[in-house]
Parts: C-alpha cells; sequence; structure tokens
C-alpha cells in the first residue's frame, strides 16, 4: 500500500515540476550511441558498435541498443570495472546554484547566492573533486564535483567509518 501511494506521490510531484516552467522543449528521443561508442572503442569491442543502420531507424536503433546490452552483460566485469581515479582533492569554495529554468524565485535565490558571495557573507564549503575515469564528449561532465559534509568523529574509536551519497534526481518508479 505504501509503494502505491509513494509512486503516486512521486508521479504527481515530478508532472508539477515538468509542468511548471514555460520554456521546456520537447525534442526526439536520443539513443545516446556517441556515448557508449568511445567506451566500446577503448576496450576493443569495435563488434558491438552500431553500424549506420540506425540513423533514423528507431526499430534498427532499438535492435543495436538491445545487441549492445546484451553484448555488455556478457563482458560485465569490463563494462562495470573502474579504474580509481589518483586526483582526488577537497576544495574549499562558495556554493553555487546553476538554474535550468527561468522562474523568477529561482533565478533570485541564485542572485542573493551571488551577492552574499561577494559579501563575504556566504559561508564556503568543502567540495570532493576527481576526474571521472570515463570519458564524455562534453569536457565539463569529466569532473565530478560532489558536496563535502564529513562525519564527525564517532565516540566509540572501533565502531566502522560510515558514508551516506545522496544522489539528486534519483525517482524510483514501479507504475
Amino acid at each position: 500500500m505504501f509503494k502505491k501511494r509513494y509512486a503516486r506521490w512521486m508521479y504527481e510531484w515530478e508532472t508539477r515540476l515538468t509542468t511548471r516552467d514555460e520554456n521546456r522543449v520537447v525534442r526526439p528521443l536520443e539513443w545516446g550511441f556517441e556515448w557508449l561508442e568511445p567506451f566500446l572503442r577503448e576496450l576493443g569491442y569495435k563488434e558491438a558498435l552500431p553500424g549506420p543502420e540506425v540513423a533514423g531507424d528507431d526499430a534498427a536503433a532499438e535492435a543495436a541498443m538491445v545487441r549492445i546490452n546484451q553484448f555488455l552483460v556478457r563482458h560485465g566485469d569490463a563494462f562495470f570495472g573502474y579504474r580509481k581515479p589518483t586526483d582526488f582533492r577537497l576544495e574549499e569554495r562558495h556554493p553555487q546554484l546553476y538554474p535550468t529554468n527561468v522562474r523568477p524565485e529561482t533565478l533570485a535565490r541564485d542572485a542573493t547566492m551571488k551577492q552574499a558571495a561577494a559579501e563575504g557573507k556566504l559561508a564556503k564549503a568543502q567540495f570532493l573533486r576527481f576526474t571521472s575515469p570515463v570519458e564524455t564528449p562534453f569536457p565539463e561532465n569529466d569532473l565530478v564535483n560532489a558536496r563535502w559534509y564529513p562525519a564527525p568523529e564517532h565516540k566509540d574509536p572501533a565502531r566502522p567509518r560510515q558514508a551516506i551519497v545522496v544522489l539528486p534526481q534519483l525517482a524510483l518508479h514501479d507504475f
């Protein structure tokens, strides 16, 4: 019962978010092959790459995506494997908003934060930064930027250290 109520609440909430702005643009489905291609080439899996038949043909693109997914499941160790970054660093700077809408209250909040930072009235925060081991077609996406909230020392030093990772814009739907 809770699961269905939560799903309905999430659906209604997401609908409110997607219908409140008037600057939205509907774009055709993009399959994302350009994101997979460098990865597949780097690992030497050229045989999994889609051919030119996918251009403009959604059925061919879907079939190619199914083939790629089946291939990646068979080679899951390479796909889900991970090269540990070596350039972890903590940076201290003012938090920033990156508004993607033009609602007046969001733009006003962004302006207020920028003004407070310029006047030295906004506290700096720590951010964890490192280079992603996966390159994308967009270099700005290749630098991981995460707000860092260090855990306080626990009274019991034998207790294992814990961490919480919060992923924004993650909604699980079952409907």
